[in-house]
């Protein structure tokens, strides 16, 4: 389970200082009746430490009764503290035990979704679930069901259950130098040209493994990380962020002919072709504009 953002509904883009709702609200972000909280039972008390609350207290608002709203015009103030006040010797995923508890309670048939992504994480003890599924009948509550389709009609869109295969894995090369291969740096969120590996195929190392994936974007092996313009201008430089789903500096596209692949340069509704040059200084990517492409 991950915090994730939607792009906003055209009908919620009229008014940018305007509430607008949403499904499920960061952690430390809150504002809440006291008297609807506590009708709503609290946090689930046998959530340990921290993780998994703004999923618990979300999907109650919206499923038994309630709604949410983002306030753009709103301030929230959240200071962390120097150091952790928790105890430190828990020798288990307590992160994945209160996930797998909101699953439990709330998910009804979708929880088999969060499971599936990471089947060893969540093969955890939840505890005794039996308060909070008691709370749940007592309010009254709607399926998960009804969240999916009233609430976020649009989730899969943007982040489906079972993830469509990428369109290619395995490493980049240098057409150019053709000994030499993209690689993930292990520092500074960076890509840089080092001699490929013998298995350009399955690369026996991660770091020159990547995905071009469903969504168009140039993804690390193993990590959250995508290939990512530092600004729009052409020769921005290429790094290593993190994937936000949202195209723009992160769109590619695979010239199947020129066996390139082009980043869509939004701001200037073109697209620039990736050319990878070893320098003496210093690995470069190299941006040349090509106006023959359609866009996506």
């Amino acid at each position: 389970m991950l915090y994730k953002r939607l792009p906003l509904r055209p009908e919620d883009k009229k008014d940018p200082t305007q509430p607008f709702p949403s499904p499920v609200m960061a952690g430390g972000l809150f504002a809440i009746s006291a008297r609807f909280f506590w009708e709503l039972g609290g946090y689930d008390d046998m959530l340990e430490i921290w993780g998994a609350e703004q999923y618990e207290l979300s999907f109650k608002i919206w499923m038994c009764g309630g709604r949410m709203v983002d306030a753009p015009c709103s301030r929230v103030g959240h200071i962390y503290r120097s150091y952790s006040p928790f105890p430190s010797a828990k020798t288990y995923d307590f992160v994945a035990k209160n996930h797998k508890r909101v699953a439990e309670v709330w998910m009804d048939e979708y929880k088999q979704y969060v499971y599936a992504k990471n089947p060893i994480r969540y093969a955890i003890d939840a505890g005794d679930l039996s308060k909070m599924k008691q709370l749940r009948r007592k309010l009254h509550c709607k399926p998960f069901r009804w969240f999916m389709q009233e609430v976020v009609p649009d989730l899969v869109d943007h982040y489906p259950p079972v993830e469509p295969d990428d369109f290619a894995s395995g490493a980049i090369q240098n057409v150019a130098f053709m000994n030499l291969c993209v690689e993930e740096s292990n520092s500074l969120n960076s890509v840089n040209l080092a001699l490929c590996v013998k298995n350009k195929t399955m690369p026996e190392r991660t770091e020159q493994h990547f995905r071009f994936t469903w969504r168009r974007d140039i993804k690390a092996m193993g990590s959250s990380n995508c290939v990512d313009a530092s600004n729009h201008s052409v020769g921005a430089e290429l790094q290593l962020f993190q994937c936000h789903n949202l195209q723009g500096n992160q769109l590619f596209q695979y010239d199947v002919v020129r066996t390139l692949c082009t980043l869509l340069a939004l701001k200037q509704k073109q697209f620039a072709s990736l050319i990878l040059i070893p320098n003496k200084k210093k690995t470069i990517f190299i941006m040349i504009t090509i106006f023959a492409l359609t866009l996506l």
